[in-house]
C-alpha cells in the first residue's frame, strides 16, 4: 500500500513538472500598449467628447483642439493639479465620485478650469525669507510649491508661451513638441 501512494505522487509530480516545463517553453504572444496604436482620429474623437463645454472652438484647428484636449484631459489629467481644489474641479450636481442621485454627468468648472493655485506644501531647505509670500513655508522650510494658471486669460500665460510644457513633463508620458502644440491649441 505505501508504495502505491508512492508511485502515484511520484507520477502526479512528474506530470506536473512535465506541464510547467511546456508551458515555459511554449512561445507566448508578444503584446505592448503601443502596438494597441490609436489612430489620430480616434484620439481627436475622444479628445473633443470629453472636452469642457465651455471650450471656445471659433477660429481653431478642430484637429489640434481635440488632440490637445486628449492630452491635457485624458492622458495627462493636468486639471488635477492645475486647479485651486480639487473638490471645486467639477461642477456642484456634475461631480462623476458623487453617488446617486447627485452624479450628473460630469461638468468641469470654468471658473477653475486649470486655473492653479493647488498648495502642494514646502519643498527643500528655506530660501524664501519673506513671510507675506504665499511661497513662503515657514522657518527653515523650503518654499511652497503652487501649481500655476495654464489659461491663457487676463494675467495667465499667453498664448504663445510654451514654457509651462517642460515642467509637465512628469505629469505623464514624455511630450514631444508636437504635443505641446496639440495642448497650446486647447488653450
Amino acid at each position: 500500500m505505501g508504495l502505491e501512494r508512492i508511485v502515484k505522487a511520484s507520477l502526479a509530480i512528474s506530470a506536473a513538472g512535465i506541464f510547467a516545463i511546456v508551458a515555459l517553453d511554449a512561445p507566448s504572444a508578444k503584446v505592448h500598449a503601443h502596438e494597441q496604436d490609436q489612430g489620430e482620429d480616434d484620439l481627436v474623437r475622444i479628445g473633443l467628447s470629453i472636452a469642457p463645454d465651455f471650450l471656445n472652438l471659433n477660429g481653431k484647428d478642430r484637429r489640434l483642439v481635440g488632440l490637445g484636449s486628449f492630452i491635457v484631459n485624458a492622458q495627462a489629467d493636468c486639471d488635477g493639479c492645475h486647479t485651486s481644489d480639487p473638490a471645486n474641479e467639477y461642477l456642484g450636481t456634475n461631480n462623476p465620485y458623487f453617488r446617486p442621485p447627485i452624479n450628473n454627468p460630469a461638468k468641469y468648472n470654468q471658473a477653475t478650469y486649470l486655473s492653479g493655485g493647488n498648495n502642494f506644501g514646502p519643498v527643500g531647505p528655506g530660501i524664501v525669507q519673506d513671510p507675506t509670500s504665499p511661497l513662503y513655508a515657514g522657518p527653515g522650510l523650503g518654499p511652497n510649491i503652487i501649481s500655476r494658471n495654464l489659461t491663457p486669460i487676463t494675467q495667465a500665460i499667453p498664448k504663445e508661451d510654451t514654457t509651462f510644457s517642460p515642467s509637465c513633463r512628469s505629469c505623464g508620458p514624455v511630450m514631444t513638441s508636437t504635443d505641446c502644440t496639440w495642448i497650446v491649441a486647447v488653450m
